[in-house]
């Protein structure tokens, strides 16, 4: 894989950490180079937010400490502003986390998810791909169910590809990072509250349709980009993630996994006991009332497009909406 620059940081714990620079290309231009030597890829795009980020980091050490399990984090940076200190923090896991930082080309705009999960899956090492967004905790429980199924279907042959999604639970976090001790039981214990990207309620909206995966009716509108697991081979094969949804929000992982389903046969499976837990500050609590740009459906050119591509999504989710109370336009 051609690339600007990578450089090497070594540690005494035999961990390492890698910055890439890559050019802009596609995903049909650039041809995939890395080993699978490990079992797991987490692929995390990030843009600014260093207080979450850096919570999410925690997690990830403290979850996966007593599993045997081969995994790492790839993180692909979105032309933040602030990347030195997202760099900052990134070096003081260097020891304990096996890391590496892709560094996205200059940008049209900062929302762009797809184009940062092919560079992510590009540069991945790991057999199965985990997608998860940089304001998002895991604990113990959701390490040891994923490792369980990374370890088991390495040793299965299954007849149909699988993607794997869970629960996001909405948790209050404070102004400072969360103590490393016992982050997991400390995770828990935050308080549940509503959130802006759940339409401003507090109980994923996924629920209760997402507990009948995968026989629902559309099982891909089911699958956040927050939680997607999903082994590396089957995203490739489908060409990876449509970049034409960047610069908008949304959809793009529905898109992703309707074309799993349809050219794969891909079942799409609820995992109960794997949950994320999505960071909420005060300030973000404010913003609710103010988010009316996710409810007007007609000004997104990622839900025409969805829309557009998926026969008869634009009437089963107006029905789901009808069942939530959301109003949208």
């Amino acid at each position: 894989m051609k690339s600007f620059a990578c450089l090497h940081f070594l540690t005494s714990s035999c961990r390492s950490l890698n910055v890439i620079l890559i050019p802009r290309s596609t995903m049909k231009e650039i041809k995939l180079t890395q080993q699978d030597d490990l079992d797991l890829s987490v692929v995390i795009p990030v843009y600014n937010d260093t207080l979450k980020f850096e919570n999410l980091l925690s997690s990830y050490l403290h979850a996966f400490a007593a599993l045997p399990l081969k995994f790492e984090l790839v993180i692909v940076d979105n032309n933040s502003p602030r990347f030195e200190e997202i760099y900052a923090i990134v070096k003081k896991f260097r020891e304990n986390l096996q890391i590496t930082v892709v560094m996205q080309p200059p940008l049209q705009h900062s929302f762009s998810l797809c184009s940062a999960r092919n560079r992510g899956v590009l540069n991945a090492r790991g057999r199965f791909i985990f997608f998860t967004d940089s304001d998002c905790l895991i604990d113990e429980d959701f390490a040891t169910t994923v490792a369980d199924i990374c370890q088991r279907e390495a040793a299965v042959s299954l007849e149909s590809p699988r993607i794997y999604t869970g629960e996001r639970v909405f948790v209050l976090i404070p102004d400072e990072p969360l103590p490393d001790a016992k982050i997991s039981d400390r995770i828990k214990e935050l308080p549940r509250v509503p959130s802006a990207s759940n339409y401003g309620k507090v109980k994923d909206r996924r629920f209760p349709w997402i507990q009948n995966l995968p026989q629902q009716e559309h099982p891909w509108n089911f699958v956040h980009g927050c939680f997607i697991l999903l082994e590396k081979e089957h995203y490739l094969r489908v060409g990876g993630s449509d970049t034409s949804y960047d610069g908008f929000w949304g959809y793009e992982e529905i898109d992703l996994v309707y074309r799993m389903v349809h050219q794969l046969r891909a079942e799409v499976i609820y995992l109960e006991k794997a949950k994320v837990y999505h960071q909420e500050l005060p300030s973000d609590l404010e913003k609710i009332p103010q988010n009316t740009q996710r409810n007007n459906k007609s000004m997104n050119p990622n839900y025409q497009r969805i829309c557009q591509r998926v026969p008869g999504f634009d009437e089963f989710k107006k029905v789901q909406w009808q069942t939530l109370n959301i109003i949208t336009s």
